[in-house]
């Protein structure tokens, strides 16, 4: 920094709500919200859209679970035969316009609620929407 250069400091609260105005509005959606992972109706018991099972060399399933909001996608094996393991880890695979979150920037799940709301009181209808409701 040369002389007369001013550095500008940016407060926590600043960096989280540039942040919070770069996420796109599905993955705020499920942020805020969590994601409706697809459900297994049993009644009709087929898998549903957003569920795929792909047999391993051992036995056991890789079961991949697509969130019909965002488009992450939520993943792990199952025991031989396909039997649920209740000890298994989920992996994520984030969608290729998804917006991590870095370990500096203090946000939680009030945080992108607040920005949803934000975003939604920003847009007239959603504005008067609410207004209404109080």
């Amino acid at each position: 920094m040369t002389q007369g250069e001013l550095k500008q400091l940016r407060t926590p609260e600043q960096q989280a709500r540039d942040f919070l105005g770069t996420i796109p509005d599905e993955q705020l959606a499920c942020m805020s919200q969590r994601h409706p992972w697809p459900v297994i109706d049993l009644k009709k018991k087929t898998v549903p859209k957003g569920i795929s099972a792909l047999p391993q060399h051992d036995g056991c399933w890789q079961i991949r679970e697509t969130c019909p909001v965002c488009g992450k996608v939520r993943w792990y094996t199952t025991l031989k035969g396909g039997a649920f393991d209740t000890s298994v880890q989920y992996r994520y695979e984030d969608p290729p316009n998804w917006v991590v979150r870095h370990s500096e920037i203090e946000a939680t799940r009030r945080d992108y609620k607040a920005e949803l709301f934000r975003r939604v009181l920003g847009q007239s209808f959603g504005a008067e929407l609410f207004r209404s409701a109080s």
